[in-house]
């Protein structure tokens, strides 16, 4: 397996290489579906994290992006996306979250959240097995229509994942995972 190096992103040019990536990992027509550079730009100045994984000569293959937010009172690491490249799935992806975990212990969030398919059963195994999240929301067509391969033709309804990423049941459940 190459090396794979994973960094934070702060360049307009990195930003643009995200875009690719949303257009080629979700197969985007819609730039409305997509999250621009420039609002990368502002968000990283202002606490996101974004995050790209690179191979040895430099390409990225996937990356992870969240931005801060409010549950009431409560500050927060909201995970838009985090996508990997089809031929680099199967672990590059639970490395990504692993990282975006790190970077916001770091900068002292307890809980990120984000929504998922309940229809995708591949993607909410990753989410609550391996990564220790609880569902307690439910959002229907959250999204509205999308342009994506994935998802065009289906209602956007959503479970909402909450990671309480320094929580002794997340702790205990990413010890249990073995080393990629």
């Amino acid at each position: 397996m190459p090396s794979i190096t994973i960094r934070n992103l702060t360049t307009f040019d990195e930003f643009k290489q995200v875009l690719e990536l949303e257009r080629t990992i979700w197969g985007f027509s819609d730039p409305y579906d997509m999250v621009p550079p420039v609002v990368f730009t502002i968000t990283v100045k202002r606490g996101a994290i974004l995050l790209g994984a690179f191979d040895e000569q430099g390409r990225m293959l996937g990356f992870s992006y969240s931005l801060v937010g409010m549950k009431g009172r409560t500050p927060l690491q909201w995970s838009h996306m985090t996508g990997v490249l089809p031929e680099y799935r199967g672990g590059l992806g639970y490395r990504l979250k692993l990282a975006q975990r790190e970077r916001a212990l770091a900068l002292g969030y307890d809980l990120i959240e984000w929504t998922y398919d309940p229809l995708q059963a591949m993607n909410a195994h990753f989410n609550v097995t391996k990564l220790g999240c609880v569902a307690e929301e439910y959002h229907r067509n959250v999204y509205g229509e999308s342009t994506s391969a994935l998802h065009r033709g289906t209602p956007t309804d959503r479970l909402v994942a909450q990671w309480h990423i320094a929580a002794p049941h997340v702790e205990r459940r990413l010890d249990s995972v073995p080393a990629l």
